[in-house]
């Protein structure tokens, strides 16, 4: 290994964003009026990057695109180890949708480096920015330079012949792999809390007083179909708030004998809550679906929806498509348009036939394979208007690739799908776009919410794409019926992770994380501030038991990113972003501080009640009740008023 490329990006904070920051005629940001610096993740990377330096020699170069602001981030590059750093900076690269700011990456990539050098290049990339969240920029590169990828690295260590092994997440666990062949491209999902580094003195200097490379368009040639605003496939047609309105907002202090009180207060209205249905969900503005009536009887696009399903580590068809097969469905029928649905993995049973056609496909085809080319081939062939895909922790890796395969524009992580119109201006007059997929997102750390819309589908032969969170959507029943089932002709086209060879496979799941945690009525959730294992055995499973015993409801423990990557609890357990969106009745809260990743996987919940010490974790303004107070006496007190109730 000759050098390791590191891009990095000028990210916006999230947690202070003005409200003149969007240009709402656009639907971009205005940078300048942000306060901007280089995402977390991509300082680790940049720390993995420097540990595998000093053990192979390996030049460090980092790669940046953004303003001539953006100089600063760079010079953090330099800072935290990197030896050079190049800026690609251009007002055309302006306003770039993720699939513009890859080619442009590419493109400035092949520019810097020979092909003979980029064969012998490791990638090393943040999994995703905080103003974004996405995920999709890095898959979408490693897509465009021809490269493998291992996403959701947590952890890097050497062997003693100096092998380099890494440590990633999938959906079983924790894996370790041996890097065999360049290149190669990783993305940093976070590292352990030991995994951190400083800067010196002297490496502050250096940053200080060091030439920064500089392209712009004039170097990297590209035209206006492939960067900036008017290359970009995807376009912000409403931003609006997401205020979380319906939240009760009780707190209390336990440190208060008067307060402690009303505890029983709480529980007390918790339980007419439950015999009330558990009705009532609150109304947080996340998922506003309500369609607009169209201006023409024509739509803009045409063909069928698309929606692939995948299967879980048991072989079961994941329920997460299958909710997403009914929406496609519903979304296909407004139109008059057929659903289809892609099946990836060992054909389907006559049951799992059956179970697919009443949840919505008019035709099912089977796929042989889960890799990203094959399944781009079948969805060429079949031509879709558009293509949904369930945001899994594979899917949030398969859909950026798709769509940089595909040349489509692509919504993460979305929250509501609807149909309407987008009426854009152009230098030669306004145009409707009839009938298109609205997609709506949280934004900038979901402190906002985007409505998205694909407007280059149509030129490209291309689907409007967008990935969904699990949970989002309810399963409806439709009426059986004889539904096609066709074998693709193409199959894999070899193994996805064939550039590494694996060391150790993940350990069999806790029994705690065994349940289906999306199923539950009742979710103890654990965090950091539970400390250990010990802590769940002492509080979060006594309090399941006893909420389960006292309201009789189907009960399960679910836990924090953080507390999953503590090893608290499998990856099952996750509730967030990149875990579970989760919608039961009463979501107990424990020791979990509530970044926005957790908060918008638990938006639906009925009642969110949060005990933390903290009263200014953002859980304390996110929950129905927050009890500020230690775990270990707040629990007791609740699992005693549950005996008694």
């Amino acid at each position: 290994m000759k050098r390791i490329v590191v891009p990095v990006k000028h990210s916006a904070d999230s947690s202070n964003i003005p409200e003149n920051a969007w240009d709402l005629e656009s639907g971009t940001l205005i940078r300048s009026r942000l306060s901007l610096s280089m995402s977390s993740l991509d300082e680790k990377a940049l720390f993995l990057a420097g540990k595998i330096s000093k053990q192979c020699g390996a030049e460090i170069i980092a790669v940046s695109m953004g303003p001539p602001s953006a100089e600063e981030t760079c010079r953090r590059a330099i800072a935290l180890g990197a030896d050079k750093a190049v800026l690609l900076s251009d007002p055309s690269f302006s306003g770039s949708d993720t699939l513009a700011t890859a080619m442009t990456l590419a493109k400035a990539v092949r520019h810097i480096l020979s092909e003979k050098e980029l064969r012998e290049t490791l990638f090393i990339c943040g999994m995703q920015s905080p103003d974004g969240d996405t995920a999709q920029v890095p898959m979408q590169l490693a897509v465009l330079l021809g490269i493998p990828v291992l996403p959701y690295v947590y952890g890097i260590d050497f062997g003693e012949k100096g092998e380099i092994l890494f440590e990633s997440l999938d959906r079983r666990g924790r894996a370790k792999w041996t890097l065999k062949n360049l290149p190669a491209l990783l993305t940093v999902a976070s590292l352990s809390h030991s995994d951190t580094d400083f800067i010196s003195v002297e490496r502050a200097i250096l940053a200080s007083s060091a030439t920064i490379q500089h392209l712009t368009n004039r170097d990297l040639e590209l035209n206006k179909t492939q960067t900036g605003l008017s290359g970009s496939w995807t376009r912000v047609s409403k931003i609006f708030s997401s205020n979380k309105n319906g939240r009760l907002g009780k707190k209390i202090s336990f440190e208060v004998p008067e307060q402690r009180e009303m505890l029983r207060g709480f529980m007390g209205e918790l339980m007419d809550f439950i015999k009330k249905g558990g009705s009532g969900i609150g109304d947080l503005k996340m998922s506003e679906e309500t369609n607009s009536a169209s201006k023409s009887d024509d739509a803009y696009y045409s063909g069928p929806f698309a929606c692939i399903l995948e299967r879980g580590d048991s072989g079961i068809i994941d329920n997460s498509g299958i909710e997403l097969l009914s929406k496609a469905k519903t979304l296909a029928m407004e139109l008059g348009e057929q659903c289809v649905a892609i099946l990836c993995g060992a054909p389907p049973s006559g049951e799992e036939i059956s179970m697919i056609s009443i949840s919505g496909a008019d035709r099912l085809v089977h796929l042989n394979a889960n890799s990203c080319k094959p399944i781009a081939k079948i969805v060429e062939h079949l031509r879709p208007q558009a293509l949904l895909i369930p945001g899994t922790m594979s899917g949030r890796v398969l859909a950026p690739m798709l769509a940089a395969e595909l040349n489509a524009g692509l919504s993460a992580d979305c929250t509501a799908l609807r149909i309407g119109d987008f009426e854009h201006s152009t230098s030669s007059g306004k145009k409707v776009f009839s009938k298109i997929l609205i997609q709506t997102r949280p934004a900038l750390g979901g402190h906002i919410m985007a409505e998205i819309v694909s407007l280059r589908g149509k030129e490209n032969n291309s689907p409007q794409m967008a990935s969904v969170r699990g949970g989002i959507f309810k399963t409806h029943k439709f009426e059986p019926r004889n539904i096609i089932v066709e074998k693709a002709p193409f199959t894999s086209d070899g193994e996805p992770h064939g550039f590494l060879k694996i060391t150790s496979i993940p350990a069999p799941e806790d029994s705690e994380s065994a349940t289906d945690i999306a199923s539950c009525e009742i979710l103890v959730s654990v965090g950091l501030g539970i400390a250990n294992r010990q802590g769940i055995a002492n509080f979060a499973v006594p309090l399941a038991d006893a909420t389960s015993s006292a309201w009789g409801l189907k009960t399960g423990i679910s836990a924090s990113r953080a507390a999953v990557e503590a090893g608290l609890l499998g990856q099952k357990a996750q509730v967030g972003q990149t875990g579970r969106t989760v919608s039961p009745k009463i979501y107990f809260a424990l020791g979990i501080s509530g970044a926005i990743q957790h908060c918008v996987g638990i938006e639906k919940a009925g009642r969110i009640i949060a005990i933390n010490k903290d009263e200014n974790s953002p859980i304390a303004n996110f929950a129905d009740y927050f009890i500020k107070g230690d775990i270990s006496s707040v629990v007791p007190e609740l699992i005693r008023i549950l005996r008694i109730q």
